[in-house]
């Protein structure tokens, strides 16, 4: 048995000029949207981390500051010169980062107190 499909339109006679032209620009607009949307998708995760970074450097700082009270705080009750920690062996900061400090004797009654802080590969540092 010998079938042969063929198109029509409404009046009954063949659709000559159609040969998917309708299938070709649906998928041509199904590629551009996938493409719009892949781009958009990069753009969304691209800003995510550079917010991600910016937090980071900013609780760094905070941690680093939190680190200078605390050596502030050690200086006063022992009065003399010494570390918190180190850049070896930090100390941990609530979970969220760690940090060391220095305190070093000017020779002239004052101490010059720097501190460092890690969170989340970020680094910054305060005197």
């Amino acid at each position: 048995m010998n079938m042969k499909l063929s198109l029509r339109n409404s009046s009954g006679a063949h659709a000559a000029g159609q040969r998917g032209g309708a299938l070709i620009t649906s998928l041509l607009a199904v590629v551009v949207l996938a493409g719009l949307t892949m781009s958009m998708l990069t753009m969304n995760v691209a800003t995510s981390n550079e917010h991600r970074a910016s937090n980071s450097h900013a609780d760094a700082l905070y941690v680093a500051e939190a680190g200078l009270s605390e050596a502030i705080v050690a200086l006063g009750a022992v009065g003399v010169a010494g570390a918190l920690g180190s850049e070896g062996a930090p100390l941990s900061f609530s979970g969220s980062g760690s940090y060391w400090s220095t305190t070093v004797d000017n020779g002239d009654g004052s101490f010059t107190v720097q501190s460092f802080a890690t969170v989340e590969g970020s680094t910054r540092g305060v005197e």
